[in-house]
């Protein structure tokens, strides 16, 4: 049987609450960009909106691996004149499988939607070398975590990295929402950091989960804040 649950006994059901919240953010501001991109007809927005309708499909797969795929079975076992009574909590392999592949690919996709929008690459030859790297990312972590959150950071740290830059030569006015923005991708970046410690202590697992949360209602904050004062 596939083992995939690294969280602290003391943390089940708050990664599912988690992903509930994360599912609700990454919604709101894809819906939010679909608004904007019906309004003023930018394909920026557009873009926008695809990338994190992608990211709420990577929630809905955590979603599915952290409620649909455990269930509890009542079993029975005689012991002398005595029937015991008693539950276990057991899991489905390819629901398992079929929900982390979809939450790692789905997301992988999401972040590298959002770096060709912002470093406004249209390379085909690029779009493929990373669209290969999502897929063999992907497929590898079923073995091993590592590939995945190591792409994660990848992904996240160069849009970090395009906000940091941006700060640099924007004007004063500007930078506090860029800077905002940019600890954004700090925070979820750090948190695929921690998913990688997790084999080490399971309480890193708790770590990661919180700083992506503290990441996606940072972005939330943001976003709505530039889409206020965004003009067509």
């Amino acid at each position: 049987m596939l083992k995939f649950v690294l969280s602290p006994r003391w943390f089940y059901g708050m990664d599912t609450i988690s992903a509930v919240i994360a599912l609700i953010i990454t919604l709101v501001i894809a819906i939010f960009s679909y608004k904007l991109y019906t309004f003023c007809q930018d394909k920026k927005y557009k873009y926008l909106a695809l990338s994190f309708f992608t990211l709420t499909s990577a929630f809905f797969f955590k979603l599915l691996t952290n409620v649909v795929v455990y269930y509890e079975v009542v079993k029975e076992k005689v012991v002398g004149n005595i029937v015991l009574t008693y539950s276990v909590l057991e899991s489905s392999d390819l629901l398992v499988s079929i929900g982390f592949i979809g939450y790692r690919f789905l997301f992988l996709a999401g972040f590298m939607g959002l770096f060709y929008l912002l470093y406004q690459h249209r390379d085909r030859k690029l779009f493929i070398i990373m669209f290969w790297l999502i897929l063999i990312a992907t497929w590898f972590s079923l073995s091993n975590y590592f590939f995945f959150h190591a792409t994660a950071i990848l992904f996240i740290s160069l849009l970090f990295w395009y906000y940091y830059r941006v700060c640099k030569t924007s004007k004063p006015k500007q930078v506090k929402s860029l800077r905002y923005v940019m600890f954004t991708f700090w925070f979820l970046a750090l948190s695929q950091l921690s998913f990688l410690f997790v084999a080490l202590n399971l309480h890193f697992y708790a770590i990661a989960e919180s700083l992506q949360l503290i990441g996606l209602l940072l972005l939330l904050y943001n976003l709505l804040t530039i889409f206020r004062k965004a003009k067509c």
